[in-house]
């Protein structure tokens, strides 16, 4: 059953690939190695697009490959990434800022990057993100144009399930002391990005494709559920703070008592018990296995932390602390970005600028350890300017404007339909990602600065991608 299904859908398998291993690998791999492999997984996925999408009914081979052809060259949002690809590139290849003493002024100075005013980068900074923004175009117009629904079925199953062995791989090097591991799982809010807000996207992403898959019959489905939710599971309580891992799970819940009212629907009662039952299981065993195996240092940091959440002067001293630094580093941010508002100081450029903008005062209130603020919205600002910080934007609210049209097409589609008055669970559970998706992210974006993982594009973006894709296709009535 599992390599029949291989096979027969290829592109959801690279396009699962591309999706997953730049999330998973990201604890693992450094920047030019991830690079890399994105860039070698976006030219297979793309050549799969092209030589086998998914087939519509009555539809040949050569008539699928000219109509996701077709349907990329005239869709505005290719045109969107193609520009950003363009900046990206500029940015990538105009690198040269540095920082260099000059003896005969014995002062420290800033180059310049080699083409002047056009968009910059420290030297190495901008292959990843161009190589992540690539990628993300490749997986999310193959996403929105090249599967049909069971290949988007097993094309989140199998994503959501490599991102999960990626974070249970993570969390056991974690639970056995491995550094850096170890240091990501104790810590708390302010300490920079989290590996664990990677994860909780996929995890609505996993609810909702093995609800889904178990209405096709894909018994091999659970298992990958087991594999995958439980791995997700433990990445999030290890690799979260419980401010951030206790409304990821509360929503989780939601969202699975969501989907499993859509398997009575759409399957019967006694599906949905056995999906319950998996869904228990997948949640207590990995969180079970975590509190027998976690080591002394993990557990007193998660239980000092939960004593810190329970005693509101504790929270509100801790929070006092850091949001102190981050209020002088995002006014220092701004500095950098009005000398350069356009096309900002360069990426990867902050380190280097901000000890020629902070002032006496701002070095007695800045930590011996100086990291980007958690919300670092005004750092992005700084190095990469209006231009690429308004592509970013830009390419966000296009993705939440596609899944709006197409919720509004499906609710006029069904209207007088006998099945209308139940739409929220007469849809495939995968069009309800998106809203917990941006609610979650919404809660990351005040306690976290996952924006400086270049991976978590793929976390925002493709979730939302395949949640629009998956509403049903408007019918054409017969006349």
């Amino acid at each position: 059953m599992f390599l029949r299904i291989v096979t027969k859908y290829g592109l959801a398998a690279h396009l699962a690939l591309l999706a997953s291993l730049p999330v998973a690998l990201t604890p693992f791999l450094g920047e030019v190695v991830l690079a890399e492999t994105v860039l070698w997984l976006s030219a297979f996925s793309f050549i799969a697009l092209i030589m086998s999408p998914s087939l519509r009914r009555g539809e040949g081979l050569l008539d699928a490959r000219l109509r996701v052809l077709r349907s990329i060259a005239k869709d505005p949002f290719t045109w969107l990434f193609v520009t950003a690809l363009a900046i990206a590139v500029i940015r990538w290849l105009n690198d040269g800022i540095s920082l260099f003493y000059d003896a005969e002024k014995t002062v420290w100075l800033v180059t310049e990057s080699h083409l002047g005013d056009l968009p910059g980068s420290v030297e190495g900074r901008g292959f990843l993100p161009f190589a992540m923004l690539l990628g993300l175009t490749v997986c999310v117009q193959g996403v929105r144009f090249g599967l049909g629904p069971k290949g988007r079925t097993w094309f989140a199953v199998a994503s959501s399930t490599i991102v999960g062995i990626g974070a249970l791989a993570a969390s056991i090097m974690a639970v056995c002391g491995v550094e850096p591991y170890e240091d990501a799982a104790v810590s708390s809010y302010g300490a920079g990005p989290f590996w664990g807000s990677l994860m909780t996207s996929w995890l609505f992403v996993m609810l909702a494709s093995a609800m889904q898959a178990e209405s096709y019959k894909w018994g091999f489905a659970k298992a990958a559920f087991w594999i995958g939710a439980g791995g997700l599971m433990a990445g999030i309580s290890i690799f979260l703070p419980p401010t951030m891992a206790v409304p990821t799970f509360a929503a989780a819940l939601i969202f699975a008592i969501w989907c499993l009212v859509y398997v009575r629907r759409a399957v019967s009662s006694g599906a949905m018990a056995r999906m319950l039952v998996v869904f228990i299981f997948a949640v207590l065993i990995p969180l079970l296995i975590y509190m027998l195996s976690a080591n002394e240092r993990v557990l007193g940091a998660k239980a000092s932390q939960l004593a810190a959440e329970g005693d509101d002067g504790k929270v509100s001293e801790a929070v006092a602390r850091v949001e102190e630094t981050e209020a002088v580093l995002s006014t220092i941010s701004k500095k950098i970005w009005l000398k350069t508002p356009w096309c900002g100081a360069g990426l990867g450029s902050f380190d280097i600028q901000l000890p020629f903008y902070a002032t006496d005062d701002d070095w007695e209130k800045l930590p011996p350890e100086i990291t980007l603020p958690s919300n670092s919205y005004w750092a992005l600002l700084a190095e990469e300017g209006i231009v690429g910080a308004s592509m970013l934007a830009l390419l966000a609210a296009f993705l939440v404007a596609a899944w709006c049209v197409r919720l509004g097409k499906s609710l006029l589609s069904m209207r007088g339909n006998s099945d209308s008055d139940a739409f929220p669970f007469a849809v495939q559970p995968m069009v309800w990602i998106a809203p917990f998706v941006l609610a979650i992210m919404a809660i990351d974006a005040r306690w976290s600065s996952l924006i400086q993982l270049k991976s978590f594009a793929f976390t925002l973006a493709v979730p939302i991608a395949l949640s629009a894709a998956s509403f049903p296709r408007p019918q054409k009535r017969k006349e």
